[in-house]
């Protein structure tokens, strides 16, 4: 076989490998945060770990009907932890939400009065809210922005600021 055969046959072999796979969601955080499975991994995780994580969301989508990729991929880190048998109480999340991301964490009534349509982010904060995540928002963009308080989505917390809130949980062993 020549060599351009061989290097064809890879590549197809490849391709239809790779076309097989899918993303799931859950367990954690059902129909958000899709994960592919990865097989034969050469680093195992540790199960008796508390995998603490912080995410600092300051960026979100133009588009006002478009999840903020970066609030789903605090549901990709629970699925991911969940797909490889992490137990949920070893998964430690908080999210921090300022500066431009501040309106996805805003209830639906504000959101649809300013934009005009739903908070495309509501179902997924409340499914990390279910799942244990610590959604807080901070209080200078709050008043920046003109985004008080009583339109937060149920369970979102309010914090003196962002970098306060970071601070605090690295200090708890969060890491960014």
């Amino acid at each position: 076989m020549n060599i351009t055969k061989l290097l064809v046959w890879g590549f197809l072999l490849n391709t239809s490998w790779s076309l097989a796979q899918k993303t799931n969601t859950g367990p954690y955080v059902e129909n958000h945060g899709a994960v592919w499975k990865v097989e034969n991994k050469s680093i195992p995780l540790k199960k008796d770990y508390d995998y603490k994580v912080v995410f600092d969301i300051t960026t979100t989508s133009n588009d006002p009907g478009v999840i903020n990729k970066n609030i789903d991929s605090a549901a990709r880190f629970y699925n991911m932890l969940g797909q490889n048998e992490i137990a949920k109480n070893n998964i430690h999340v908080a999210l921090v939400i300022h500066s431009s991301a501040s309106k996805d964490v805003m209830n639906n009534q504000w959101y649809k009065a300013k934009y005009n349509t739903d908070n495309p982010n509501t179902s997924l904060i409340l499914k990390l809210l279910d799942a244990g995540a610590d959604v807080i928002f901070c209080g200078q963009s709050s008043f920046t922005r003109k985004m008080p308080k009583e339109n937060l989505i149920e369970g979102v917390d309010l914090s003196l600021s962002a970098l306060t809130s970071l601070v605090e949980y690295q200090s708890e062993g969060y890491q960014l």
